[in-house]
């Protein structure tokens, strides 16, 4: 059995790399390998690590004060032609200081034709549209966590029609978390959920033609949900029900307009947000102007909903932009001329403070009395909160339950304001800088306020230095520190340096 199962391997890897000359001449094969090594070490005092040098790193990252990573990574991929592409990672760390000393960050396979890609396994994606080095994140996904294995049908860059004028873009995808063990030591809930299931999906339009107008406007709807699952006795250690997770649950959260009354928690967590962009595209610089509006059920995802009167007839409410989309995330990001030193700047502004407010109130007097908002922003009653291995899924200023000293995995505070701001830049062609800035105010949660506002403010100033311009080593070395009102993230302080030797194989 071994001797076969060596002979097929051993085929197979003849075949990828001896494909291209035993290929036909009309089909041209091109392949593309490349390896990088990474180590990095982090030394800090206070509280907790700096805020800047954990948050939006797909979870590889600490909060502790000292910690330590080695990381390997192979990315690579078969183009056959301008139709067929086959695209493959893996990505494995070894850690001291973190939750777990051997992470899987990345094993996948991407199968493309045209501009339609099936992809399966863990693989790193950033939040839509945000600059990935400078913004804060989205919303809905950040960056900020572990990735999550999943089977995901997708349109991963906007495919053209009507002569360029018109573009889109989207996903489905099904997955798994993989934090089920690491749920049960920390969250010291007596009822949780594990063996979560996840689900995404997203729509994006595009309407303009750079090339031949310098304003574009993208307009798109992302959704997410966890679904699935066990609720557990994390005292007894004992299985309290099945969430429902099977084809038909599989096609109501992909559909999640449910019957009304048949709704409940155990239905699923489904969350989202609303993307409004717009682009002005020159030929040495661009502006960019976006607003991100999250949302956690129907009355902010869309404004209005039904409610019954006094005598049971049923009425169109609609409680106004302010009360349903006054939340979100506003930003504006330039990318200046390639011959300046800064590189690009960002600047946002995060609200959370709204969530539909402490009770909405309903604009008909004659509307039965309902005790409705306070829509507690990544948290839900059967999975405790939106989150992988305790880091938020989402924005990470919006502070991740890893932080709490009381051992849950509920949001200590989820309603903030937040100012954001990242510069980048070169100095000549091997040294790269940056710097991100943020100060956040934070009031807790509707139903768990902080005894008083605390206010954060997080730097980091970061700079690394090529070896050369391909296939060279890259030294960086980033300052971090928080100064805090209280004692939730704390007063902290320190450095990290990271050393990355890349080769370009194939």
């Amino acid at each position: 059995m071994y001797k076969s199962c060596h002979k097929i391997f051993a085929f197979l890897l003849t075949c990828c790399f001896s494909f291209p000359l035993a290929a036909k001449d009309n089909v041209q094969v091109s392949k593309k390998l490349d390896i990088s090594a990474e180590t990095g070490v982090t030394l800090s005092s206070g509280n907790n690590a700096p805020f800047w040098l954990t948050a939006n790193r797909q979870g590889l990252s600490s909060i502790r004060n000292n910690s330590f990573y080695l990381d390997g990574k192979a990315i690579g991929g078969f183009c056959f032609n301008r139709n067929w592409r086959i695209d493959y990672g893996t990505e494995l760390a070894v850690a001291a200081g973190f939750e777990r000393v051997l992470n899987i960050q990345q094993l996948y396979a991407d199968f493309s034709w045209k501009w339609l890609t099936l992809s399966f396994g863990a693989k790193e994606r950033w939040g839509e549209f945000k600059n990935t080095e400078l913004s804060s994140g989205g919303l809905t996904w950040s960056g900020n966590s572990r990735s999550i294995p999943q089977i995901r049908l997708e349109v991963p860059e906007f495919a053209a029609f009507a002569h360029g004028w018109l573009a889109l873009k989207g996903h489905v995808s099904y997955g798994l978390y993989t934090d089920s063990r690491y749920r049960k030591q920390f969250d010291k809930a007596t009822v949780m959920g594990t063996d979560i299931k996840y689900h995404s999906k997203a729509a994006f339009i595009r309407i303009g033609n750079a090339e031949k107008f310098p304003l574009n406007f993208i307009f798109g709807l992302e959704m997410y949900a966890q679904w699935g699952g066990y609720q557990n006795n994390n005292t007894t250690g004992q299985k309290i029900k099945d969430l429902p997770g099977g084809f038909d649950s599989a096609m109501q959260i992909l559909l999640p307009f449910n019957v009304v009354g048949k709704q409940t928690m155990e239905n699923g967590n489904s969350l989202g947000s609303w993307h409004f962009i717009f682009t002005w595209t020159e030929k040495t610089w661009k502006a960019k102007l976006y607003f991100e509006h999250f949302y956690e059920d129907h009355s902010s995802m869309l404004g209005t909903e039904y409610k019954n009167d006094l005598e049971g007839n049923k009425h169109f409410v609609t409680y106004g932009f302010k009360q349903s989309f006054g939340d979100g995330l506003w930003g504006i990001e330039l990318t200046a001329p390639k011959s300046w030193p800064v590189r690009n700047v960002v600047f946002e502004f995060l609200n959370t403070k709204g969530q539909c407010g402490s009770v909405l109130n309903y604009p008909n007097p004659d509307l039965m009395e309902e005790v409705s908002g306070r829509d507690d922003y990544y948290a839900h009653g059967s999975y405790r909160s939106y989150t992988h291995w305790g880091y938020g899924m989402g924005n990470p200023l919006v502070l991740s339950p890893v932080y709490n000293q009381d051992g849950t995995l509920d949001y200590r505070s989820n309603r903030i304001l937040a100012f954001h701001l990242g510069v980048d830049g070169t100095v000549g062609e091997q040294v790269d800088w940056k710097i991100l800035a943020s100060h956040t105010r934070s009031w807790g949660t509707y139903h768990h306020p902080l005894p008083e506002i605390e206010s954060f403010t997080m730097l980091l100033v970061g700079m690394s230095y090529r070896f050369g311009l391909s296939d060279c080593w890259k030294a960086s070395m980033e300052i971090g520190a928080d100064f805090d009102s209280g004692n939730y993230l704390g007063n902290n302080g320190g450095v990290m340096f990271t050393l990355t030797r890349k080769f370009n194989l194939l």
